[in-house]
């Protein structure tokens, strides 16, 4: 995000082609830093994970900006949702 340019993925698998909802998280130590994501499929799974890990340090309104000096002391993961599926009965 330094260079406020949008990361633009290569081409990719059929996998990462498929509507999925995802969560970038950024951790510093162990403890939450930043998580940005979609509980719906809004995009291809490959545009989700790029587009809110370029945002996920610095538009997570619980937190203020990651800082360049922070960024050798994070880890960063990605939570990859299964597909939406009607529940009719909680205890199933």
């Amino acid at each position: 995000m330094r260079e406020r340019k949008e990361y633009k993925p290569p081409a990719a698998s059929p996998a990462l082609q498929q509507d999925r909802g995802a969560f970038v998280t950024i951790n510093k130590n162990g403890d939450l830093r930043g998580c940005i994501g979609y509980i719906a499929p809004l995009e291809p799974l490959i545009d989700t994970v790029a587009r809110r890990s370029g945002v996920c340090g610095v538009t997570d309104p619980r937190f203020p900006p990651v800082t360049a000096a922070e960024l050798g002391e994070l880890q960063y993961e990605v939570s990859v949702l299964s597909p939406l599926r009607r529940v009719l009965d909680v205890k199933t």
